[in-house]
C-alpha cells in the first residue's frame, strides 16, 4: 500500500509542506501585528491603573496580569478572539502565539503610557 507521500510524490509534498509553513507564518505575523494595533486601541481609554498594570506586566513571565480586573480583561480577549488560546488546569497558561500576541500588546499600551506619562505627573 502506497503512502501519502509516495502518491503524491517527495518534491509536490515539500513544495505543500513549504507553502502552509509560509501561510502559517504569515497569519501569525497578522495576529502579532493585531496585537500591537489592539493595544493602542485598548490603551486610549483604558483607567490610570490598568495602564500601569498593563505597562508592567510580561507575559513571558506571568500568563496573567496580577492585577485582577486586567487579569479578567485579558481573559475576556482571548475568549472573544479565535486567533487567540490558553490551557487551563486551575490556572491559566498563554500559548506561545498568545504570549507573543500579549507582547505587541503590551508594546502598544506601552507606545501610549510613553507619551502620555511625561504630562501626566
Amino acid at each position: 500500500m502506497d503512502t501519502v507521500v509516495e502518491k503524491v510524490g517527495a518534491e509536490k509534498m515539500d513544495g505543500i509542506i513549504s507553502r502552509l509553513r509560509k501561510e502559517r507564518e504569515e497569519i501569525e505575523r497578522g495576529i502579532f501585528e493585531e496585537g500591537k494595533a489592539d493595544g493602542l486601541i485598548w490603551a486610549e481609554d483604558a483607567h490610570f491603573t490598568d495602564l500601569q498594570n498593563a505597562v508592567a506586566w510580561d507575559p513571558q513571565m506571568s500568563d496573567l496580569p496580577e492585577h485582577e480586573d486586567l487579569a479578567d480583561q485579558i481573559k475576556e480577549m482571548i475568549q472573544e478572539d479565535p486567533n487567540l488560546d490558553y490551557e487551563s488546569d486551575r490556572s491559566w497558561r498563554l500559548d506561545e502565539k498568545t504570549t507573543q500576541y500579549f507582547l505587541r500588546w503590551v508594546e502598544g499600551v506601552q507606545e501610549i503610557w510613553n507619551k502620555a506619562k511625561s504630562k501626566v505627573f
